[in-house]
């Protein structure tokens, strides 16, 4: 009786196959890296410079417009109107 096989080695095979097919393929080990979120570079949407004359309340809408299409925070904000200002804007600005 060679040509034989026991049912507890069928019966123990089989367990170690379902157990290896149960295991999902990979495992999420936590080191994964959260998806890339777009930045537009600030350069790429510079408001228009403003020289004193002009109504400032349709200057300022378009300016907020850039600031929000780029992304900018408070802070980027003011150094981005103070480097827009010519003429007497500036002066005032500086005074």
């Amino acid at each position: 009786m060679q040509n034989t096989i026991s049912l507890q080695t069928i019966n123990s095979s089989h367990t170690h196959r379902e157990t290896q097919l149960s295991r999902p393929r990979f495992e999420h080990r936590g080191n994964f890296a959260p998806p890339a979120i777009p930045v537009v570079h600030p350069s790429l949407i510079r408001p228009d410079n403003y020289e004193g004359s002009g109504d400032f309340e349709a200057y300022m809408s378009h300016f907020e417009d850039c600031a929000e299409l780029s992304g900018w925070y408070d802070k980027s904000n003011c150094l981005v109107l103070a480097s827009c200002l010519r003429g007497s804007a500036r002066s005032f600005y500086v005074s």
